[in-house]
């Protein structure tokens, strides 16, 4: 059997035992997939269904258009196994992390191969805030796994002597499916291009040429003003030339200042248009040097050796099939941006708070250590909480211990990362860029920190506590041991204490929980009530967990489930449904008193609580444009 073969083989075999775990630690929140359905699992999955169903074709879920539909379309195998159902469509997420801890071994194995196996460990006992985010189908584990191929692909392309296309194109692809997946690939994807940078053969040779001192002479060498004036007009044209490439391939950003856009490039056109008057003016002002300029370029080509240029083509070709949907969704103009995500703010205020977010809740969300420190202050000091207060202890000091060790040993690569100097390129310089670009990325965006735009730390830092464990194995084999087992134990508790906490485990038992829309969804079915509007939550759950036969618009003009506003629109008969404890409650039942000569007002109980109580609103008496504006009555 060759290496190659017997290498396969053993990936099969273990991403599909990775995933069989999983789905064995799972199985008390599989068992109430209904209850866990999220809002945006439910918009995205039905959408999913009506294009099984024969729907139009699309390309990003209207409602998030920067997240592209592959991680939705990878439900179908398991409609087609277990039929149409939130468990179906939450399996392929807990597949693509399975397959994100795989990857995670390999890269671990380019850096510390006796580490690699620990890794796999400590990614499947994650803390409860992984583990819940993995039970969600929102694509973050299948970016992280785009991303890690990225990886890979980088690395075989700069071990690989000779040609390179193959690679190349790789690499090519999964970076283009990676921004068409999700734009918060940017994160992965400009680690790899600041690595290949500065490890270049050519970046001296750049960094010289482009130098403080040179970028001053230039514009300041003796010359007439003109020359001076199209100097400065080629840096806007090149300027604007990578805001277009940017626009089209992540779908724009943007810059606020106080509130203020100082730069808006989220139209996919706008800076086209903006390009070519500037172009035009440099044209009319000077001409004479821009058939020279194109000769340089053209010299540089031809220079180029042909199996560089070999090696480009490949990667172009790979990164458009990849990019692919989104360059179609641009002809079929369904997008028009798909980069919210790049929205960022530089108010100095918002940049502190979101750092105090990032390392004060976040960050400890994301390593398991929020909620057990906040536990711990909250309850008497018994010998549960002691027991946890020194499994907290030993998690901090590991990872603290870990982060240390890796970093300071590598702080040379650091100091000439910030400085962009000249890289010697290792596998390890990844989890030294990515957490960086991680974190800036979170602390400049415009929108509130979120927990889940800090997933891929999850296996950064399990890398770096692998290595740090595979080196003091040999050192200190008690501690060694008592890590481990502290880790694991940790992360097993605080899961089970979650999975208690949700009432779905009680006593070591499994507890069927019912969604908490099932009764509604019940009446409706059982009184003919085919169409509804309610608020964002219902709408969502209850149209994919019904299949359809229920359908369910918002009241709100929100841009959630356009489809079925319009789709409701044409028809005549429907209900209002609203939660007790919504504020919209009195302003219906006042427009329905006032307006209409007569209505049916019905009561039920939802499954959770007292206080689930829906008021459904029906068969309604009265002038038609009267009924007709209870289907946008609220429009906040």
């Amino acid at each position: 059997m060759s290496s190659n073969l017997k290498t396969s083989i053993l990936t099969v075999v273990g991403g599909l035992s990775i995933f069989f775990v999983l789905v064995l630690l799972r199985l008390p929140v599989f068992v109430n997939s209904d209850t866990f359905l999220t809002t945006d699992e439910a918009h995205h999955a039905y959408q999913i269904v009506e294009l099984m169903r024969g729907g139009p074709l699309f390309y990003y879920f209207y409602d998030t258009s920067y997240q592209g539909i592959f991680y939705g379309l990878t439900a179908i195998p398991f409609f087609w196994i277990f039929g149409v159902g939130t468990l179906a469509y939450k399996l392929p997420e807990t597949l693509f992390y399975s397959l994100y801890i795989l990857s995670s071994y390999w890269l671990a194995r380019k850096i510390q191969p006796r580490a690699a196996l620990m890794v796999v460990l400590l990614m499947i006992f994650s803390s409860p805030a992984i583990w819940w985010l993995t039970n969600l189908n929102y694509g973050l584990g299948l970016i992280c796994l785009l991303g890690n191929l990225v990886f890979l692909t980088f690395f075989k392309v700069k071990e690989t002597e000779g040609s390179k296309a193959f690679y190349v194109f790789l690499l090519g692809f999964f970076a283009g499916f990676a921004i068409y997946t999700f734009t918060y690939s940017i994160v992965y994807i400009g680690s790899t291009v600041i690595l290949f940078a500065l490890s270049s053969d050519y970046f001296l040779d750049v960094r010289a040429k482009f130098s403080r001192k040179n970028i001053v002479s230039w514009f300041v060498e003796k010359k007439g003003t003109r020359q001076k004036i199209i100097k400065i007009i080629d840096v806007v044209i090149l300027f604007f030339i990578l805001v277009v490439l940017f626009s089209y391939v992540f779908g724009g950003f943007g810059i606020d200042i106080a509130g203020i856009s100082v730069l808006q490039s989220n139209a996919l056109h706008k800076p086209v248009g903006q390009l070519l008057v500037v172009v035009v003016l440099r044209v009319l002002l000077y001409r004479k040097d821009i058939k020279e300029k194109f000769g340089l370029l053209k010299n540089f080509i031809f220079l180029l050796k042909p199996l560089i240029k070999r090696n480009i083509a490949f990667g172009f070709l790979g990164f458009a099939i990849g990019i692919s949907p989104r360059i179609l969704s641009i002809f079929s103009g369904e997008v028009t941006r798909g980069g919210q995500g790049f929205d960022v703010d530089f108010v100095p205020t918002n940049l502190v708070y979101h750092f105090w977010q990032l390392i004060t809740h976040h960050l400890p969300n994301v390593l398991g250590l929020h909620a057990p420190i906040v536990q711990l202050f909250d309850y008497e000091m018994k010998s549960f909480y002691l027991l946890n207060g020194f499994s907290i202890a030993i998690i901090i000091f590991l990872i603290g211990r870990a982060a240390i060790l890796f970093i300071t040993t590598r702080w040379e690569d650091i100091k000439n990362i910030f400085r962009l100097k000249a890289l010697v390129f290792s596998p390890v310089q990844f989890f030294l860029v990515l957490p960086i670009l991680i974190c800036a990325a979170v602390i400049v965006s415009q929108g509130p920190p979120a927990t889940r735009y800090l997933f891929p730390l999850h296996g950064v830092v399990s890398i770096w506590i692998a290595i740090y464990l595979e080196k003091i194995r040999h050192e200190s084999r008690i501690f060694f041991a008592v890590a481990l087992v502290v880790w694991c134990v940790f992360s097993a508790v605080g899961i089970y204490q979650t999975y208690v906490a949700s009432g779905i485990v009680r006593d070591f038992s499994i507890v069927e929980k019912p969604n908490r829309y099932s009764k509604v969804l019940e009446f409706c079915k059982e009184h003919k009530i085919l169409h509804a509007y309610s608020g964002y939550g219902l709408s969502a759950i209850g149209t994919f967990l019904s299949k359809g036969d229920v359908q369910i618009a918002e009241y709100t003009k929100d841009v959630w489930g356009g489809r079925i506003k319009e789709r409701l629109a044409k028809e005549d008969d429907f209900a209002i449904v609203i939660g007790r404890n919504e504020s919209h409650l009195k302003t219906y039942q006042k427009y329905l008193d006032e307006n209409l000569h007569s209505y049916s007002k019905n009561i039920v109980k939802g499954e959770n609580s007292t206080n689930d109580v829906y008021y459904i609103f029906s068969n309604f008496q009265g002038e038609v444009g009267a009924i007709d504006r209870l289907r946008s009555l609220i429009v906040s």
